[in-house]
């Protein structure tokens, strides 16, 4: 009888030392870490001086990370650095992507937007022959563009036209050249999008036409992609207004009030 009953008990610790060991393989397999682009960018991924993070697309990855698990490697690299490294697989996640011909064949992009970006025209804050928000001051001006924004393009093109504005149109290959080239006066203006990382320390001109933005994944991981597909389709209804906060804050981010309202809007 006494026999029996130690074999029960040690049936019983056995039996709970193998649940406990499960238990915890199962949580160690769940937490799925995975490498995110994160390039510093007012408003959009920010890493603040105690070490925070913040931003739009951080937010979003905080709350994807409620329907799925995932843990986060966050890589500080500069944009046009984490935009190679994405295309070669060595980040699993993106956020605040445009999609641009030529570019992306190796990238996941969801059914579902993180929201949208809007085309700027910027210039440097000391020209005083250009005056913000008035069309007719880029009247014979040099307008420099990356060549495979194509779409941004084609939609500049549509509105100088329109408003029978003559400018000459610089291409640049490399984002490199591109972004050096308003500093160097090789062109009196930039065409940009609203995520551009330098965007505070330039005057917009002209602000038009918005494009879709996205969260990527890598093409060649499956299971991600339909975990981020699903996670921002739950996600959405928290971040209606997410972009329009962005816009806002990066226009006027000089101005401490509009900043501080905008995030209040965003929470509610």
């Amino acid at each position: 009888m006494k026999l029996l009953k130690s074999t029960f008990v040690w049936l019983a610790i056995i039996i709970s030392i193998c649940a406990c060991v499960t238990a915890n393989a199962a949580e160690t397999q769940a937490k799925k870490v995975l490498k995110v682009a994160f390039p510093e960018t007012r408003g959009i991924c920010e890493t603040y001086a105690d070490g925070t993070r913040g931003g739009v697309v951080y937010e979003w990855l905080v709350e994807i990370a409620k329907y799925t698990g995932w843990e986060y490697e966050f890589i500080g690299d500069s944009i046009s650095q984490s935009i190679k490294n994405m295309e070669h697989n060595k980040y699993d996640l993106m956020g605040a992507v445009l999609k641009s011909p030529g570019f992306g064949e190796n990238l996941y992009y969801p059914e579902h937007l993180m929201g949208y970006s809007y085309s700027l025209l910027i210039y440097n804050k000391n020209d005083q022959n250009i005056k913000g928000f008035d069309i007719k001051s880029l009247e014979g001006k040099t307008i420099g563009v990356f060549a495979k924004a194509t779409d941004k393009i084609k939609r500049l093109n549509n509105v100088l036209e329109f408003n029978d504005i003559k400018s000459d149109i610089k291409y640049y290959g490399t984002s490199d050249e591109f972004e050096s080239s308003l500093d160097n006066g090789e062109v009196d203006l930039l065409l940009v999008s609203d995520l551009f990382n330098k965007l505070a320390d330039y005057n917009v001109a002209l602000r038009f036409n918005s494009e879709p933005c996205y969260i990527v994944a890598r093409k060649d991981d499956p299971e991600t992609s339909a975990q981020l597909n699903e996670a921002i389709k739950k996600a959405k209804p928290c971040f209606k207004n997410s972009f329009l906060s962005i816009t806002v804050t990066l226009l006027y981010s000089q101005n401490r009030k509009v900043r501080l309202y905008i995030k209040m809007a965003h929470l509610r």
